[in-house]
């Protein structure tokens, strides 16, 4: 009977002991993967960006949601490139469809699978897509900085609230968020 109880002892030992273990190896496992999983939000952002610019090409302007450049639009006549720019030239190429320009819209690779945020500045050539960082929380709040950035007179890049948003590696108790931007004010 002795025996039978040292053995369940060291059984349920062992059971902890590889629960202990499983939780600091996937921290660590989980602490590697941060590196690849910015890389593939930068690489989604890329695509956004993409996706973005190929839209102003269209249509002359940013669009209002992320969610118009998975639109496909059939035309009942063929239309001018110029006139669905509201141009109104003649010439370019006719067209009578335009298909999705971004299937989905990528969500980050991190935990929380977060939606990206948009933000588009006045005249739409102007534009901001963000991730969070690994910490899973939005550090740029652009509701907080819309007028200063309409009045900036400069790269939106150095902007110094943009610029102390931006995802620093270094910084472990802040991850800061991954951000593209396009356009000058």
């Amino acid at each position: 009977m002795a025996g039978n109880r040292k053995v369940r002892i060291w059984l349920a030992a062992g059971i902890c002991f590889i629960g202990v273990a499983l939780v600091v190896g996937y921290g660590v496992v989980d602490s590697r993967s941060t590196p690849r999983k910015v890389e593939e939000d930068k690489a989604s952002l890329r695509a956004i960006a993409q996706a973005l610019e190929e839209y102003g090409v269209l249509f002359n302007v940013s669009p209002d949601t992320l969610e118009e450049l998975k639109f496909h639009q059939v035309f009942d006549h063929p239309i001018t490139m110029h006139e669905w720019c509201g141009l109104f030239k003649e010439g370019g190429p006719l067209i009578t469809e335009i298909g999705p320009i971004l299937r989905e819209v990528p969500l980050s690779a991190f935990p929380n699978h977060a939606y990206p945020r948009y933000w588009r500045g006045h005249f739409g050539i102007v534009w901001m897509v963000w991730y969070p960082g690994p910490d899973g929380k939005y550090d740029l709040d652009m509701t907080s900085h819309e007028k200063e950035a309409a009045s900036w007179m400069g790269p939106l890049q150095q902007v110094p609230w943009l610029v102390d948003s931006m995802y620093d590696p270094t910084n472990g108790s802040r991850s800061g968020d991954l951000i593209q931007v396009r356009g000058l004010y």
